[in-house]
Formats: C-alpha cells, sequence, structure tokens
C-alpha cells in the first residue's frame, strides 16, 4: 500500500546519503533513480485513491489461472462488470467475471477443469457460470453484441469486440474492464468506453443508449 512504497521511500533515501565518497557517484545516481521510481509510484496510487488490490489470495489465484489459461489459449481475457466496480467502490465480491475475445465457453471449461465445481453452459448465449464448493461463482462468456427482436425478448447474440460488448451493458458503472497483462491493476489500467470511472465518482446510474429499459425491463431492478 501506501504505507509500504513510504517506507521503502525512505530506506533508499538513507542508502542514498550514506554515500558520501566521489567514487560512489555511479552507484549513487542509479540508487536516486530507484528512490525516484518509488516516489512516482506512490503519488499516482496517492492521486488515484484507489488500488485494486486483491482481496483474498483466493481471487488473486482464479486471477492467475486466468492469466495461464489466455497465454495457453492465446485469447484475450479481461476482469469485467461488478467486480471491477466493487474494486473501485472498496466493497467485497462473490463473483467474478471474464470476458474472452475467443472461445469463452472453452476457457469455463478448462477452469471447471482446475477448479472443479459445477459448471452451466448457456450455449445459445455463449456464456458459462461455475459455482464452486464454497459458493463463490465465476461467470464467462465471450465477448459479443446483442439484439432484442422485440422489447424483454431474450437477445439474439453474435461474438464481438470488447468494446461492443462493454456497450451493450446496462449500466455504464458495470461497462469497465481490465485487461489481464495490466501490471499493477489499478485505476489507470481501466477499460472506460462509457463514462463510467466518472459515474462512480459522481455517484450516477447511468444507462448506456436510450433502449436500455425497453430491451430489458428488469435492469430497472438491478438499478
Amino acid at each position: 500500500g501506501n504505507y509500504s512504497c513510504g517506507a521503502a521511500c525512505i530506506f533508499w533515501w538513507h542508502v542514498f546519503c550514506g554515500f558520501s565518497k566521489p567514487s560512489d557517484a555511479p552507484q549513487q545516481k542509479k540508487i536516486l533513480h530507484i528512490f525516484i521510481y518509488w516516489i512516482l509510484h506512490w503519488f499516482i496510487d496517492a492521486c488515484s485513491g484507489f488500488k485494486f488490490s486483491m482481496e483474498s489470495d483466493k481471487i488473486y489465484n482464479y486471477i492467475k489461472i486466468a492469466q495461464r489459461i489466455e497465454k495457453e489459449l492465446g485469447c484475450k481475457i479481461h476482469i469485467v462488470g461488478g467486480y471491477v466496480r466493487d474494486k473501485i467502490l472498496k466493497l467485497s465480491s462473490v463473483d467474478l467475471d471474464f470476458v474472452v475475445e475467443g472461445d469463452g465457453l472453452q476457457v469455463a471449461k478448462l477452469f471447471c477443469e482446475k477448479l472443479g465445481g459445477k459448471l452451466t453452459i448457456y450455449k445459445k448465449f455463449l456464456t458459462a457460470s461455475l459455482k464452486l464448493e464454497d459458493g463463490f461463482v465465476i461467470d464467462v462468456a465471450t465477448s459479443r453484441k446483442e439484439k432484442y427482436p422485440k422489447p424483454a425478448s431474450m437477445p439474439v447474440v453474435e461474438p464481438a469486440k470488447l468494446e461492443s460488448d462493454l456497450l451493450r451493458r446496462d449500466f455504464t458503472i458495470n461497462a469497465l474492464a481490465l485487461p489481464l497483462h495490466a501490471s499493477r491493476f489499478t485505476l489507470h489500467d481501466t477499460i472506460d468506453v462509457c463514462g463510467g470511472l466518472n459515474d462512480i465518482k459522481n455517484k450516477i446510474i447511468r444507462v448506456i443508449h436510450r433502449r436500455s429499459f425497453v430491451d430489458d425491463p428488469t435492469r430497472m431492478m438491478r438499478a
């Protein structure tokens, strides 16, 4: 956290000040660069007011598994939706949502092989839900776009890019994504195509498009 980063800065400053001989100048310069690096990272975290720390070793492990699957299959996997929103608000989560630019159902099956639990696949909607023995739920979906043939009907979906998937969602605050390759999982890594971060800051729940409640009236209840 910021405390640890600040403590490290103090440590390096004391080391830096301990060099006094001219022959130590190259080493002194190197340590100064490290010191500045720590200061900048501390400043970024402090200004953002948010650090995407993992709430438990369990969830961290799930994300590490997703990273290995991403590398194994050569696809792109993002953490999306409520989990990202809850981390910004510093709330705990009981589920984890992944969107896959690739075969989401294959990713879900690999999760099940590695973690066990009950896997339910909704092939028509390109989604799957894995309920683990402790009750935690991992939802995996192929990145997709959707059309509603008529109001309040089930959508017709087809694979699409991540941006299209985020734009089909209910509210801007749920249309946030984090790439698994993000180095530190901070606010600055968040993909926000709908202005959700600003809406969270201003405590606004806003639909993404005008037909949102027409397409799915249950969104009013979720709001």
